[in-house]
């Protein structure tokens, strides 16, 4: 599957490998979303026909949730869309959080529609259709065939996200997937019901909304973190130590606080030098920092002085 993505990704993304422009960054979501809209509207037609055909509540409840991925997809593309705008006067650190801001946005339509199939599929249950739901080798084999799709989609979208360190596709990718394991519970009900256990449908059904809701707390979750300020990796900060004691003069550093809007990065940081040293030549020694830390992570960089006195208390 990476090679073909690779393909892709050399096909359709002009100057993919500079990964860290926003607009290039915004290529990959687009490739990610055009594709999914695209597959889950095909995949939606063919589970909704079967469902109807079959007469299978979870079947129809997987087509429903199919159907949700290409919301979500969209919201997706427009959230790429308006993280891509550069900084204005209103948002002078540019529009980059608002990647996790369509995530929410797809967590609580998914957490929506979760519920909502949980419903039906209970109702099911409680009322079971005296018809036993029909199942073909055919029928078995297109589900079986829509389940590999929603993998390789999955995988697809896994791969796209490790290359731009997304995790609006990881989410999507996760989203994905859950639409194949929900797949995987339809045909086994269908089995159940066509060997005269008729209830396993609104179980299954209850299954696929379980998987529906969970998918959009995982999702939540994740993407409510960095919206509130989540704490940047240790790796992070011991290299933007490892940076600023590069310097010659610089003889400690601390109190290092990384904000992140997107792609964009606000560092802040206090180095310790000589006190013994010029204004000039520390505030020299404070540009070249700050310089350096802004050329290897991008944003923008503030380097505090904090002068040194060893004879002082």
């Amino acid at each position: 599957m990476k090679w073909f993505t690779g393909w892709l990704v050399r096909k359709f993304i002009i100057n993919y490998q500079d990964i860290d422009n926003v607009k290039v960054r915004a290529r990959y979501g687009y490739l990610e979303a055009w594709t999914s809209i695209v597959i889950n509207m095909l995949l939606f037609a063919v589970k909704m026909v079967l469902g109807v055909m079959v007469n299978s509540v979870a079947v129809i409840a997987d087509a429903v949730h199919t159907l949700s991925d290409t919301g979500t997809s969209i919201i997706i593309l427009i959230g790429f869309r308006i993280a891509k705008r550069p900084a204005d006067r209103e948002h002078p650190f540019g529009h980059g959080r608002m990647e996790s801001i369509a995530t929410l946005i797809v967590a609580v339509l998914l957490m929506v529609a979760g519920f909502e199939l949980l419903r039906s599929a209970v109702e099911r249950i409680l009322k079971p259709t005296v018809e036993k739901a029909e199942i073909t080798w055919l029928v078995g084999l297109i589900l079986i065939g829509t389940m590999a799709v929603k993998e390789l989609m999955a995988r697809f979208a896994r791969e796209m996200a490790l290359l731009v360190k997304s995790k609006t596709l990881q989410a999507d990718a996760w989203h994905h997937r859950s639409d194949a394991l929900s797949t995987l519970l339809v045909l086994a009900a269908m089995v159940c019901a066509y060997l005269g256990y008729s209830y396993v449908d609104g179980v299954a059904g209850v299954g696929v909304a379980l998987i529906v809701i969970y998918s959009g707390y995982a999702i939540g979750r994740d993407a409510i973190s960095p919206l509130l300020g989540e704490r940047p990796r240790q790796e992070l900060l011991d290299e933007i130590k490892n940076t600023a004691r590069s310097f010659e003069g610089v003889r400690g550093v601390h109190d290092v606080i990384v904000h992140r809007y997107g792609q964009h990065k606000v560092i802040s940081l206090h180095i310790e030098v000589s006190a013994e040293e010029s204004v000039t030549k520390l505030h020299d020694l404070s540009e070249e920092v700050t310089e350096a830390i802004e050329k290897k992570w991008g944003g923008s960089a503030v380097v505090h002085i904090d002068p040194l006195n060893k004879d002082a208390e």
